[in-house]
């Protein structure tokens, strides 16, 4: 991705009135995320759900604190060797891309096979006991050798558990951060 396409990307993501699922639903219908912002008023009200707030938000010039902003984001993700892939990206995970809400943005940091077909999402509690601790380690220990992705929330507990299990038997595991690279939760886990 280019850094006038991310630009593209950022604003997108950022615009008023414009959340996730009017986002997938501009990038699936126009196919490129320049044609989403040079797209006409006809053309944009002609997509199911999508109104006047939206081309009116499309269309507004940016300020330049919002310039500055999306700038500096750019600067963060060049600075931190964070990969950006859209939802119309061929890298975009497939089985991730079916789903009705899936993210039209995803940051990545680190080497991630997203279309492993072994994939297993762990969700736990954060208040973890030795029974479900002992119980995680058998269950790794044990499909170790299907070398599946090891998919949670790095959130404690359950989550923190599955990751550090994923590494101790070698297996790739994927963190999925809510609120971004920059808001890395547990704080302790930053530098990790």
């Amino acid at each position: 991705m280019d850094n006038q396409e991310l630009f593209l990307y950022l604003k997108l993501y950022n615009t008023p009135n414009v959340g996730n699922i009017i986002a997938l639903k501009l990038l699936k219908h126009f196919g490129a995320i320049e044609a989403v912002f040079s797209a006409s008023e006809k053309q944009i009200k002609a997509i199911h759900n999508v109104g006047d707030n939206v081309y009116k938000s499309l269309k507004a010039d940016l300020s330049q604190i919002s310039k500055e902003y999306l700038n500096k984001e750019m600067d963060y993700i060049a600075r931190n060797n964070v990969r950006v892939v859209s939802i119309l990206d061929m890298n975009y995970p497939k089985n991730l891309k079916h789903c009705n809400d899936a993210p039209f943005l995803l940051f990545i940091k680190g080497n991630v096979n997203f279309n492993n077909p072994k994939i297993i999402s762990v969700i736990g509690t954060r208040n973890l006991t030795k029974h479900g601790a002992h119980f995680c380690s058998e269950l790794f220990a044990k499909i170790a050798v299907y070398n599946p992705i090891i998919v949670s929330g790095l959130a404690y507990g359950t989550d923190i558990l599955a990751h550090q299990l994923a590494l101790e038997h070698n297996l790739q595991t994927i963190a999925v951060l809510p609120n971004g690279l920059k808001n890395i939760y547990p704080k302790e886990l930053e530098e990790v």
